[in-house]
């Protein structure tokens, strides 16, 4: 054992081994502290911001796809209901009253005769033919209602095209626009700043991963960087340690004066002694190190939080908008929309629940036009026929039978019986009293009057059985065989 290590000289390093270990925990304990605020601050608070931000980012897009869903599910309702109702005006209500327009077109080139309007009303007379007004179909049509159920058609329809118009331009102003410009703006912005936060999460994946050390990323460097240092600590504060046990055994062994090279190396233990300034040194070094990463990692997390900040800022600045959004311009729009359909669902005329008012006005017109279609054919057809056979076929048959059985039948039974009456009073009257009743010519029963009814407008026409047309037959005559020609 060497002379100039004793008692003494072990105390003397004991000491200074106590206040080196107690200087290296010391130290050991802020780098420690330093550790593990820039461990949380990698390993939790960061990726629990940018784990909030992708949860923000998703619900900002699903929050994005109803909005988009909506809006695209409304226009497409609107833009197809206005389509609809179009389409069934152009193709049904037009072409309806335009065949109503037609009918009656032809309904006014038809002329009536008008005898034929004067034998019908009884409240107009005109004794002169040539000033009696000329009448047509037309004139027997109320075309006052019919022109009131085409202006109220016009009336829907034009109200109801400014209606449409209006209800796009809300559409536009308080859907469209808002979602093109500043949705879309907005959108736009998160997914810019999010995806800044991108390159971020494949660090903190790769750094979560406990895959070898691969990765040259920030985040990596000093996580592991952390972990090796921290390492290095554990050892020289162990090393530091033993070192102070060896001593104070190596005295406790001078104390009761039994020390052995068997027991403690004091050459070792010298050495060790000597190169404790260097160790603690390096410990410092160490510490040195750590606490520059924490300031490494302080920047480097001060530009990451600004980016998710702004990321966070620019989110929540979305989400307020669609509150917004839908609170009022949503809202607005789908009131103004249903008020517009129960608008759209009024008109003059009872509509069915299964029908809609332009179909009920396209009904009605061509219930119209059909009417007025069988006015015009049966006028033409059967009415005139109708009439020329009550008017003067029938009157002819009748007074023809009338006067063949007044002046042929019934004259000659009426002398048949006055010559049988006349015989028998001269065979047999002389032989009756004259107090009984005594049978003669004076009761024999004649004809003194007939009276017809119905026939005044034939009755000029017959003399002597003969019937001679008057220029009314002649006129319904040529009017009858002009429609037969056109017909066939």
């Amino acid at each position: 054992m060497s002379s100039v290590i004793n008692k003494d000289k072990l105390t003397e390093w004991a000491e200074q081994a106590l206040k080196t270990l107690q200087d290296a925990q010391n130290t050991c304990s802020k780098a420690q502290q330093s550790l593990q605020y820039t461990s949380y601050q990698l390993n939790n608070k960061l990726p629990e911001k940018v784990q909030f931000c992708t949860f923000m980012v998703q619900g900002i897009k699903q929050q994005h796809e109803i909005v988009h869903s909506v809006i695209e599910s409304l226009v497409h309702r609107t833009n197809g209901i206005e389509k609809l109702f179009e389409e069934e005006y152009t193709t049904s209500l037009e072409p309806a009253v335009s065949q109503l327009e037609q009918i009656l077109a032809r309904l006014k080139e038809t002329k009536v005769p008008s005898f034929l309007v004067q034998s019908l009303n009884q409240d107009e007379e005109t004794t002169n033919s040539e000033t009696a007004r000329e009448y047509s179909l037309i004139d027997f049509v109320p075309l006052a209602s019919i022109n009131t159920l085409k202006k109220n058609a016009a009336v829907y329809k034009s109200n109801s095209s400014k209606l449409h118009k209006s209800l796009r331009t809300s559409l536009k102003r308080l859907l469209v626009d808002p979602y093109d410009e500043t949705i879309g703006k907005k959108y736009n912005k998160v997914l810019q700043t999010y995806n800044e936060i991108i390159p971020l999460q494949l660090d903190l994946k790769v750094s979560q991963s406990g895959a070898p050390y691969k990765s040259s990323n920030f985040l990596n460097v000093i996580i592991k960087e952390n972990s090796s240092l921290e390492s290095e600590l554990v050892s020289i504060l162990e090393m530091l340690t033993n070192h102070y046990d060896q001593c104070v055994q190596g005295k406790l062994l001078f104390a009761n004066n039994t020390p052995s090279k068997d027991d403690i190396n004091f050459e070792v233990l010298q050495n060790d002694a000597k190169e404790l300034p260097e160790v603690l040194k390096e410990l410092y070094s160490v510490y040195k190190i750590i606490i520059n990463n924490e300031a490494r990692a302080h920047k480097y997390l001060e530009g990451e939080y600004r980016k998710i900040d702004s990321f966070v800022e620019s989110a929540n600045d979305l989400l307020e908008y669609f509150v917004a959004f839908k609170e009022h311009n949503l809202t607005r729009f789908m009131i103004l929309s249903i008020s517009c359909d129960e608008i759209f669902a009024k008109c003059s005329i009872d509509v069915p629940p299964d029908r809609t008012p332009i179909s009920a006005y396209t009904d009605a017109v061509n219930h119209l036009s059909y009417h007025y279609t069988q006015f015009l054919d049966v006028f033409k057809t059967k009415y005139l026929s109708e009439l020329f056979h009550e008017q003067y076929t029938y009157p002819k048959v009748f007074f023809s039978k009338l006067y063949e059985f007044l002046n042929e039948d019934l004259t000659q039974l009426q002398q048949e019986e006055s010559t049988r009456r006349s015989q028998w009073i001269a065979k047999y009257g002389e032989f009756i009293p004259r107090s009984f009743k005594l049978p003669g010519e004076q009761d024999q029963p004649t004809v003194i009057q007939v009276i017809t009814e119905g026939l005044d407008h034939a009755q000029n026409s017959f003399e002597n059985g003969a019937y001679r047309e008057s220029a009314d037959e002649k006129q319904l005559i040529s009017l009858i065989k002009s429609f037969q020609k056109h017909t066939v």
